[in-house]
């Protein structure tokens, strides 16, 4: 027992004829081992070993509001002197560590890590005072993925690949592709639409095998008339926030209905809105276009509504005036088949039958029935032809006229036929059918 030095300059100190402590030639100290020149040259300043049971370092400090320090240090003055370190700090149980003199990282007595702060709200919280990021990145790729605060917005990124969220590993789930494309059902965008089998991909899809994984629902829940909606627009601009004014033709969005036909989904039908004339601050007028497809790649124009709220079939404009009068519905084509309105009643008894109503109120509202006078025109059928110039004049008509004093349930009424002559553009009566059932002509 006791201190000696061997023929290889070490120093050891050995109690119970055991060696307990060495210190080598070249300064090296070792605690329960005799060469710590075996260990790592880049750890072997001083070892700590035992050949049985655990084998450890305790730093002991009895006062509460103490720490327990392990300093990593280069030199003694400032800013070398404990510029790494870690440390226990007794009185909140916390566990520090510093790199180049300034906390890092810290874990506090509930297990919560903090990087960058020393109140971590949360299992980690990483804190700095400009955009932070966790890195996330597999060996041997490129790819790395993001999720950090940009001036107090949630990124998610990925380098190299698509983002997916997966909840409850769900396979319905949402995948943010390499292109910025929204993906929900699918994993690939689906690029086949309107009769291409490639190259058109919807910046957001939704794709599903039902009902429920395919539709979306939006719904407002408020104690007032006002609802929620979907809004599709357009500017003339280049940029995103633009404002360019747009201009009449343009189209200022769609709903297409499309269906496979074996390689891409073809356009089946759409409505789609479309600028009209007359556009100025606080004034769009606009038209809503319905089209089908007759066979062929597109659809074509088979309905519109005007901005004046006109109903067109067949024709992209009234083409009138018609003996004076805009009419408010327009049926024009180029044979019998496009150019007729039909109407049509199946019922197995006597009275039902299809009826054309045409009726007149003195009133000045919508829903009125204040009563008409003697004399009125009640409605009218007029046959109009093009004359070469325009549509504005008649070659025969129909007028229906109050035939009396009218009342409630007494209505007398009147028809009278009325035929252009040669050289005349107005139409002039020729007979009539009074309410009486008299006929007469001339």
């Amino acid at each position: 027992n006791g201190a000696f030095l061997s023929a290889t300059n070490t120093l050891a100190l050995a109690t119970n004829s055991g060696q307990r402590l060495t210190i080598d030639s070249d300064g090296r100290v070792a605690i329960g081992h005799n060469t710590p020149s075996s260990f790592s040259s880049a750890a072997n300043s001083l070892v700590v070993s035992t050949s049985s049971g655990n084998c450890g370092i305790s730093i002991n400090a009895t006062a509460t509001n103490a720490n327990s320090n392990l300093f990593f240090t280069d030199g003694t003055g400032t800013g070398e002197n404990g510029a790494g370190r870690v440390s226990y700090e007794h009185q909140n149980n916390a566990m520090a560590f510093t790199t180049d003199s300034n906390e890092r990282l810290r874990i506090d007595s509930s297990g919560n890590v903090g990087i960058g702060t020393t109140t971590a709200d949360n299992r980690l919280h990483i804190e700095s005072s400009s955009n932070t990021y966790l890195q996330i990145e597999k060996t041997g790729t490129s790819s790395k993925v993001y999720v950090g605060n940009a001036s107090g917005g949630a990124i998610v990124e990925s380098s190299g690949g698509t983002v997916s969220l997966k909840p409850n590993s769900a396979a319905n789930k949402f995948i943010l592709d390499t292109s910025g494309r929204m993906l929900l059902g699918i994993s690939t965008a689906r690029e086949n639409f309107g009769n291409n089998t490639s190259g058109v991909a919807q910046q957001i899809q939704l794709e599903g095998t039902s009902a429920i994984t395919s539709s979306m629902s939006l719904i407002r829940n408020s104690n007032d008339i006002n609802d929620g909606g979907i809004i599709v627009g357009k500017t003339r601009g280049t940029s995103v926030g633009s404002n360019t004014v747009v201009q009449a033709g343009d189209d200022l969005g769609n709903i297409t209905f499309a269906g496979s036909d074996g390689t891409s989904m073809l356009f089946g039908a759409d409505i789609k809105a479309t600028v009209e004339s007359g556009i100025g601050n606080d004034d769009m007028p606009a038209a809503l276009v319905f089209s089908t497809n007759g066979g062929i790649t597109y659809t074509t124009e088979r309905m519109r509504i005007d901005s004046a709220g006109r109903l067109l079939i067949g024709t992209t404009a009234h083409n009138g005036p018609y003996d004076g009068i805009t009419p408010q519905v327009v049926l024009e084509g180029t044979s019998y088949n496009t150019s007729t309105l039909t109407l049509f009643c199946n019922a197995n008894s006597v009275g039902p039958a299809p009826q054309l109503q045409l009726g007149k109120s003195r009133g000045t509202t919508d829903g009125s029935n204040t009563i008409v006078a003697n004399g009125d025109r009640l409605a009218s059928i007029w046959i109009v032809g093009a004359d070469g110039t325009d549509r504005n004049s008649s070659f025969a008509a129909f007028d229906f006229r109050v035939d009396g004093v009218p009342g409630e349930n007494d209505t007398p009424g009147r028809i009278e036929f009325k035929t252009t002559s040669d050289g005349s553009a107005n139409p002039s009566e020729r007979m009539r059918l009074d309410s009486s059932g008299r006929l007469q002509i001339g």
